[in-house]
């Protein structure tokens, strides 16, 4: 309960509690979108807390009802010893500034300088929907197992796909 508390700022009666946990941890408590796991008696798990998108902006409020930022908010857990196993950053491209189909060819072609060594382009949608509304691309650069990992891809595609909406009708354009 420190980490809800001292860490992450939250009151403990606010969190339902779940007597299961993922990736090994015995239960976990639940605040929205963010989730807070325990380790199992005798592990050295340690606590894991996990934020995923909508659980970084309800986070942020948090943290702004409360006058701090995400650097108060770093600087405590490195303060306390903990460490971030995976930390996501995404930059929204509003204007088109990438276009990913081209970005894809420049790898394939040989034509992108980078200390990386593998990239994947990937295309996606669905079967029964051919047009081009369903479909997006995708650039990883990296691996998974690296200590950086990029992923390019077109958020509006997947908006529209999501919403049903026209790519014209959304904010963001690629996202990186």
């Amino acid at each position: 309960k420190t980490v809800i508390t001292k860490i992450l700022g939250l009151t403990p009666e606010h969190l339902i509690f779940e007597e299961h946990g993922f990736y090994g941890y015995s239960a976990m408590y639940i605040f929205s979108n963010i989730q807070v796991m325990v380790a199992p008696v005798g592990s050295n798990l340690g606590t894991l807390v996990e934020m995923k998108g909508q659980g970084c902006r309800e986070f942020e409020g948090i943290l702004l009802s409360h006058g701090e930022n995400w650097y108060d908010y770093f600087l405590r857990v490195d303060e306390a010893g903990g460490i971030f196993k995976r930390v996501d950053i995404a930059i929204n491209d509003m204007v088109g500034l990438l276009n990913i189909p081209e970005l894809v060819d420049k790898c394939l072609n040989n034509e992108c300088i980078s200390v990386m060594r593998s990239f994947q382009g990937l295309q996606s949608g669905k079967l029964v929907d051919l047009d081009e509304v369903g479909r997006g691309n995708t650039l990883y650069v990296g691996t998974m197992k690296s200590d950086v990992y990029f992923c390019i891809y077109e958020k509006a595609a997947e908006q529209a796909a999501k919403r049903g909406i026209s790519i014209a009708d959304t904010p963001i354009i690629n996202r990186f």
